[in-house]
């Protein structure tokens, strides 16, 4: 028996392998690969084609001012005054450094430059110091954004201001242009770290769930390739003015038979999958293939389907899995008829070729006018070269991983409503720039900050979000035009065409950034930018609503009134330091949790009874202390456990909002309680405290920030924090009371 389960165990180890092939490697996209191509590849990048702008700056047109594609936030729907909040906290920055000159402003994927116009602008006009010793530099990858910043920051260029050719995971190459010995400065970026190519991995298991040990092993995880196909009108009409056309045309028909097979010359799979199928095959299916035993494409699609479905039944060679993979292939030899597999450099020489007949024949390409292109998304074992690459995320990840496994593993049954005999997975994103950024940050920076800004969430919360929703790819569609609206069907429809982007793990941000020498000094909501704590004898720092005058616009709206599409994964700020004493921003407790170790069950903070760390469903599940009992007794009743999430989710929303309104009172109730004694500060009279409470409606009310939120939130808020819980009733009322605590 024990020879039997070893012979059983090399059989799983090589059909791991047969899908690690040479042709794996070289001729077919990971997903990083592709990913990088559609957004920066010189062929067709949204990017680096300049087709994220319009009405602009690009590589046919380098002037006039140029918007982007894409929905906006900071700092294009609230510009100038974001540009000015953000230059505010940086001159406390460089004041906390003792004010060093020069001061250097490297800004990695700087859009179209008006965050660098806007913040120089404010130096200028505001703190005049400051804009003596201050130099900006953009790093940025793509030639028509390079143009457009140029255009849009003139007024700078070149005295203050300079634009490089840099990749921001290529940083410390910028070091040559600054001519100095030692670089003290800010690192900025802002909507840069969700633009990091992901590789799109599996962790797969059947039976028991992997343990730590377990996922820090290459084996456990399997990583997306993607898999372009044409069909032949398509190609037809590709080719048509091509003066190598019977030749390519000849060339890309074969090697759309021979690629997929090499993938399947393994003697494992030649003897338990191709010899099996071929003889349940009809004389017509086999000659359909000639001068192929089998349409390997087809086969490689049922293949891997079956074994993301059910691994074992493949691995140990059962006859069953005979009759499902034939099944599969014959759906697979239908879908895929009349249409050639490609390799990826074939792929970038058509759509090179797609490019010179015009966008609109490019465009009418993709969308299928006349014929098209096609994607599909296949799982390999991880390569020895990702294998490596991915060592340190898998140790610092392995606990949470294993922890979000276990409990995946225990609701599946109620979830899938499928055997437990299936394979289990887990579907995660990693963005290895994350990593390489920070490493580069600290080999350009000898003293200073590093300020990331983005749509993003702590590795706990992500990985509640692929355990509630396990059949979300974790891929998000940003472009707004209409004419491409049809692409938003899928991530994989219109590389080059649409924004591709996803939520940012802040937590691999920071350790990464830990582990090059970067500690962690603040990461909290973005709106955290408006507190002024640190100045002490500051008067409240100008808020965003009364720097644009009032609730005119509608980028002020989207920054006050709600959280983006999710509490949890809202727009936020994380702020490293290296060389240089601590900031804060704000209280420590006004901090959200980046822990190294999983917390899947707990609150961020013995505020937060109800939490805003999570997924709505997720923070209903982790109210309990058995977390599989409590998913799998939610489950059990879909309708109620939707309802009790819609509750979850509009609460969170309110309670982020609340928390933005609240935290802005305080920082107005310490500008007079400061002014006095600390012993008046934390327990002022009656009389002393009802004219502080007066003297911070006057204030609110000349900030408008009533009308704003309106007059019943704003009365709400204003009296919860005027009133003596015990303990708070909501969250936001906790954590004021501890941050004005701290700074009394």
């Amino acid at each position: 028996m024990p020879l039997l389960r070893q012979a059983l165990g090399f059989a799983q180890l090589a059909l791991v392998a047969a899908w690690n092939s040479k042709a794996t490697q070289e001729d077919f996209y990971t997903f990083q690969e592709f990913y990088t191509d559609a957004q920066y590849g010189p062929d067709f990048g949204y990017y680096s084609t300049g087709r994220i702008l319009h009405g602009g700056a690009s590589q046919e047109d380098p002037t006039g001012a140029a918007y982007f594609n894409s929905y906006t936030t900071q700092p294009m729907s609230l510009s100038p005054f974001f540009g000015q909040l953000l230059c505010d906290r940086v001159v406390s920055m460089w004041i906390s450094m003792g004010r060093p000159a020069p001061f250097f402003l490297m800004e990695f994927g700087g859009g179209t430059g008006m965050l660098a116009r806007d913040i120089l602008r404010h130096g200028r006009n505001a703190h005049e110091e400051f804009f003596a010793a201050a130099r900006y530099v953009i790093g940025e990858r793509s030639p028509a954004l390079q143009a457009a910043q140029r255009q849009t920051a003139a007024e700078f260029v070149p005295s203050k201001l300079l634009v490089v050719d840099a990749d921001a995971r290529s940083a410390s190459k910028v070091r040559q242009h600054l001519k100095v010995a030692v670089v003290r400065g800010v690192v900025l970026s802002n909507e840069l770290l969700d633009e990091f190519d992901p590789v799109r991995l599996r962790l797969s298991w059947a039976g028991a769930s992997p343990d730590q040990g377990r996922c820090k092993q290459c084996a456990a995880f399997r990583e997306a390739h993607v898999l372009h196909r044409i069909d032949e009108r398509a190609l037809a009409q590709l080719l048509r003015r091509s003066e190598e056309a019977q030749v390519l045309g000849e060339a890309i028909r074969w090697e759309a038979k021979s690629l997929p097979c090499g993938l399947l010359d393994t003697q494992l799979l030649q003897r338990q999958v191709v010899e099996r199928l071929s003889a349940a095959l009809s004389t017509e299916e086999l000659r359909r293939c000639s001068p192929m035993q089998l349409c390997c494409a087809a086969l490689l699609l049922a293949v891997d389907g079956l074994m993301q479905d059910d691994h074992s039944s493949l691995q140990l060679g059962k006859l069953a899995a005979s009759d499902q993979l034939l099944r599969r292939y014959r759906q697979q030899v239908a879908r895929t008829n009349g249409t050639l597999l490609l390799s990826k450099h074939r792929y970038r020489q058509l759509r090179r070729l797609a490019l010179q007949e015009g966008l609109g024949f490019e465009q009418e390409l993709l969308m299928g006018s006349f014929g098209r292109f096609y994607s599909d998304e296949v799982y390999f074992a991880l390569s020895p070269s990702r294998c490596r690459e991915l060592g340190p995320w898998r140790n610092r990840h392995a606990a949470r991983l294993a922890a979000a496994a276990k409990l995946r593993g225990a609701t599946a049954p109620v979830y899938d409503r499928r055997n437990l005999g299936s394979t289990l997975q887990l579907k995660i994103l990693v963005q290895p720039g994350h990593a390489e950024f920070v490493q580069e940050a600290s080999a350009l920076v000898d003293e200073g900050f590093m300020i990331s800004m983005d749509y993003g969430a702590d590795a706990d919360a992500l990985l509640w979000q692929a355990l509630v929703h396990p059949n979300h790819e974790g891929i998000h569609i940003m472009d707004a035009r209409e004419a491409t609206s049809q692409c938003s069907s899928s991530y994989l429809a219109c590389p080059g065409l649409q924004d591709i982007t996803m939520t940012v793990d802040f937590t691999e941000a920071a350790e990464a950034g830990e582990a090059a020498g970067w500690r962690t000094a603040a990461y909290a909501p973005i709106f955290q930018l408006e507190l002024a704590q640190e100045d002490e004898h500051l008067p409240p720092l100008a808020s965003l609503l009364e720097r644009a005058g009032g609730p005119r616009s509608v980028g002020l709206h989207a920054w006050y009134r709600h959280s983006g599409a999710d509490a949890w994964a809202s727009f936020k700020v994380l702020v490293q330091y290296r060389g240089v004493k601590r900031w804060s921003l704000g209280s420590s407790s006004l901090s959200w949790p980046l822990r190294k170790v999983p917390a899947l069950a707990e609150a961020p903070d013995e505020c937060w009874s109800n939490d805003l760390s999570k997924p709505a469903l997720a923070a209903l599940v982790a109210r309990s202390v058995d977390l599989g009992s409590s998913f799998q007794k939610l489950l059990e009743d879909l309708r109620a456990m939707q309802e009790a999430a819609e509750l979850q989710y509009a609460w969170q929303r309110q309670a982020y909002r609340d928390l933005h309104l609240a935290q802005l009172l305080a920082d107005y109730w310490l500008y007079f309680a400061r002014a006095g004694p600390r012993e008046s500060c934390l327990a002022p009279s009656a009389d002393l405290r009802a004219a502080w409470l007066q003297q911070v409606r006057s204030v609110a009310v000349a900030r408008r920030l009533p009308e704003m939120h309106g007059e019943v939130m704003f009365n709400r808020v204003f009296s919860a924090l005027a009133g003596n819980h015990t303990p708070p009733a909501e969250p936001y009322e906790c954590l004021v009371s501890q941050m004005i605590a701290s700074f009394c």
